[in-house]
């Protein structure tokens, strides 16, 4: 008996992948989001040189769930791995240090301080990459008043995603 089999992959795909955000010719970003559209459950962790807050924000926004910048201690850069493949945000010292910088300014936007504080704190949290099921559980208030507040600051923001959000606080930055 001849059997034939379609489509199925000899391999699993990995459990994580590192990508280099900027390589000469290719655009990591781009290679990021066609590998999310292709694989949704894909972990990506971008362990790059390019340390600047456009790239780490438009990373993040693309589906990574980490950004790590070179060099990177061979012991932290397998706790990062291990953090991402536990489906856990992961950020390296730059990253934070000028997302710190980037969420402090952030509250000097016009359109941020006409949000409310539990508005504010809802935002923060799907800034972070949360799912509203995490930020019901970590603000303690159940997950139709999430939604609720999202619709609040969209309308705020005259906006309709999240990444649009972010998209205005970075002019506005």
């Amino acid at each position: 008996m001849n059997r034939r089999v379609d489509a199925v992959p000899s391999h699993a795909p990995p459990d994580i992948v590192l990508m280099e955000a900027q390589w000469p010719g290719l655009a990591g970003l781009q290679h990021v989001r066609k590998l999310i559209a292709r694989l949704p459950h894909q972990r990506t962790l971008m362990f790059t040189a390019c340390a600047d807050m456009g790239t780490i924000i438009a990373s993040l926004m693309a589906g990574a769930v980490g950004y790590l910048t070179k060099p990177v201690a061979p012991g932290y850069l397998a706790y990062s791995i291990s953090e991402a493949a536990q489906g856990r945000a992961v950020l390296g010292g730059k990253a934070q240090a000028l997302l710190i910088d980037f969420a402090c300014s952030v509250g000097g936007s016009r359109t941020f301080r006409t949000l409310s504080s539990r508005e504010r704190e809802v935002m923060l949290f799907l800034l972070k990459g949360a799912r509203y099921k995490d930020v019901s559980t970590g603000l303690g208030i159940h997950e139709g008043t999430v939604h609720r507040h999202v619709h609040d600051i969209y309308r705020k923001f005259g906006v309709h995603t999240k990444k649009d959000v972010l998209l205005k606080l970075v002019r506005e930055h």
